[in-house]
């Protein structure tokens, strides 16, 4: 028995020797993509019999990244992500089904091809972020044949201006009562000097929540002028703020 297998312009020719029933099974990588006629003929010398389909082959996904117009945003600042397939992306690619985990708990879909010729040149989604953090947004693309994942990495820090307000004048040991003034809507790392030797800080989980810094208070043990300062801070911004306040010896 003769098998003439004819794949586009690809002949392939193979001969098989019994009797009975039989079942013949090769493999095949395409190098072309796009529709592809097939023909499989099999003759015995005598009589033959021909049968011919046509299947599509598509290249793997390729092409597609992820884009923002900007690498750092706020909290609830609009994040405007895009999905862009390259100008030189290797097509048909079939349709392309994406899932977007944003890191925070919210996950979105959407197909990338309105056909099984072109994807779109663009998909575009609008998020937003109510926590400070360095996000991983990851990025599933299937295919009928092709699995290709992709990872993404964003900012969400708060821009500061933080300033501090307190009474400018205080006698000995009598505690003055301090507040953060242009508060931003998230929390902040901060280290405040007195001037006395001692100092305020804060530890790194205060950046994961919305502002809920309260009022405190502190004295000084001498008379002087103090210089008060502030550097606040979170991994993307730092700011810096001072002033003087006069402690008096009291009656």
């Amino acid at each position: 028995m003769h098998f003439t297998w004819i794949l586009g312009q690809l002949v392939i020719n193979c001969n098989y020797t019994g009797s009975g029933a039989q079942f013949y099974q090769f493999n095949h990588t395409f190098t072309d993509y796009g529709d592809i006629n097939i023909t499989a003929v099999a003759s015995n010398g005598i009589t033959n019999a021909t049968k011919s389909f046509s299947i599509t082959v598509f290249n793997k996904i390729n092409g597609i990244f992820i884009n923002t117009s900007k690498p750092t945003y706020e909290t609830l600042e609009v994040v405007d992500i895009s999905l862009m397939v390259a100008d030189d992306a290797r097509q048909p690619q079939g349709q392309v089904n994406a899932s977007i985990d944003f890191g925070n708990g919210n996950i979105t879909s959407c197909v990338l091809s309105v056909n099984d010729t072109y994807l779109t040149p663009k998909y575009n989604f609008n998020h937003q972020f109510d926590i400070q953090g360095n996000y991983s947004i990851k990025v599933v693309l299937r295919s009928y044949g092709d699995t290709l994942y992709q990872t993404f990495y964003l900012q969400i820090w708060d821009k500061l201006n933080v300033t501090l307000f307190s009474d400018t004048e205080g006698k000995v040991d009598v505690e003055i009562v301090y507040t953060f003034g242009s508060t931003p809507r998230s929390n902040f790392m901060y280290n405040i000097s007195y001037g006395d030797g001692t100092d305020k800080q804060n530890a790194e989980s205060d950046l994961y929540r919305t502002y809920d810094f309260q009022s405190w208070n502190k004295s000084f043990a001498r008379p002087g002028i103090y210089n008060v300062s502030l550097t606040s801070w979170n991994p993307m911004y730092t700011h810096s703020f001072s002033y003087l306040i006069k402690i008096t010896q009291g009656m």
